[in-house]
């Protein structure tokens, strides 16, 4: 190897953990954003993650993945809470009102 690429891969070994702590603080700073606020979404028949994922974005101007909600299944009108998994380890719990 070339003193030039022992000197990026040491420097990527080196970045991939700050990399990983930067990422844990950025899930953490969502976390904070989100943790304890209320969503409102209007009942048709049952409230999808797809309506919880839309409503935040709408609501809160924050996108999250839809596959990262966890929710109850939810077919009358009402408050509801559920948990978004931000990150391992990270989780934002959050609730919905169902009018």
């Amino acid at each position: 190897m070339k003193p030039i690429e022992i000197a990026d891969e040491l420097l990527n070994t080196v970045s991939g953990g700050a990399h990983e702590e930067l990422k844990i603080i950025e899930a953490q700073k969502l976390k904070e954003k989100l943790d304890g606020k209320t969503v409102q979404v209007t009942l048709f028949y049952i409230v999808s993650v797809k309506e919880i994922a839309t409503a935040i974005k709408e609501q809160l101007d924050i996108d999250i993945d839809r596959r990262s909600i966890e929710l109850p299944e939810i077919k009358n009108t009402g408050t509801y809470h559920f948990k978004v998994k931000i990150a391992p380890g990270v989780v934002a719990a959050m609730a919905v009102m169902v009018i």
